[in-house]
């Protein structure tokens, strides 16, 4: 009985998630720009510990911006009239987000600032070219799941 309410909660996790992905286009552009700073780690050769910084930074921001729809749904559910108290939570929790966000792009400033890392992605991507080909071909793709309307958004 306990171990079924266990995985009940990795279910409703996953539901929440679902949604959000489905419903807020600022989580599919955190999504997408992650896969790329993902790639160029990867493309950059990081050390395991470089890896461990940028996958901490993929984790806090998304948690960061389900956090906000979650406080932005609540405040909307709560009062459907202009109110003061539920503006500041709602802008409190959007400047959440963005300072997770700013924080996260400093620390790939700072991953990504040398010249030899660069030189390192450069060296991969000419020579194996089905990377160039897989990435170009999936920035279109990105975009139109970025702009795409929200699903079901209620």
């Amino acid at each position: 009985m306990r171990l079924n309410l266990f995985f009940k909660g990795f279910y409703y996790a996953g539901r929440g998630i679902k949604t959000a992905v489905q419903q807020e286009r600022n989580l599919r552009i955190h999504l997408a720009a992650a896969f790329y700073v993902a790639s160029a780690g990867l493309l950059a050769e990081f050390d395991g510990l470089r890896l461990a910084v940028l996958c901490l930074c993929f984790g806090l921001v998304p948690a960061a911006e389900l956090m906000n729809t979650a406080v932005e749904r609540a405040c909307d559910a709560a009062d459907q009239e202009p109110n003061p108290l539920i503006r500041v939570a709602k802008d409190t929790a959007a400047g959440g987000v963005l300072v997770t966000a700013i924080a996260s792009v400093l620390v790939g400033v700072c991953l990504f600032a040398s010249g030899p890392v660069w030189q390192t992605i450069w060296e991969n991507l000419v020579s194996i070219p089905v990377i160039w080909i897989f990435l170009l071909l999936s920035v279109p793709l990105f975009f139109l799941w970025i702009i795409r309307p929200p699903a079901g958004r209620h």
